[in-house]
């Protein structure tokens, strides 16, 4: 199996865990968030790909999307299983006074905080 890996996403935004398994027979692959059975449905979109390629998509996801995901294969062989972690960025308003950005008196400005990579980003 090759495993998962953490991701992050901004609320709104849209997450793809993929993973490729391999097995005789074919293995059964089988995602859980938190533990709980994911099915898929309107949330989790389960889509199968090429070369055992297996990949759960959230088209949006939420804060209560984040958290660990495990996926699992299971044969008549054994299983195996492998988990990442979810971490999903609210959008976070930052009041600045326009005094520290220009020369403006007594304005104030809002920025959007938000980060779209996977490497962290410190504002």
């Amino acid at each position: 199996m090759v495993t998962i890996e953490d991701l992050t996403s901004e609320e709104g935004g849209e997450a793809k865990f993929s993973v490729k398994v391999r097995g005789e027979p074919t293995p059964e692959v089988m995602w859980f968030h938190e533990n709980e059975p994911i099915k898929d449905d309107d949330i989790y979109k389960i889509m199968p790909g090429e070369g055992g390629e297996v990949v759960l998509h959230l088209p949006e996801v939420f804060p209560e999307d984040a958290g660990v995901y495990t996926v699992k294969a299971v044969n008549e062989a054994g299983e195996v299983s492998c988990s990442a972690v979810l971490t999903v960025i609210q959008g976070e308003r930052l009041k600045v006074k326009a005094s520290t950005v220009d020369n403006y008196s007594n304005s104030q400005y809002f920025m959007k905080k938000t980060r779209t990579s996977k490497k962290k980003l410190d504002i």
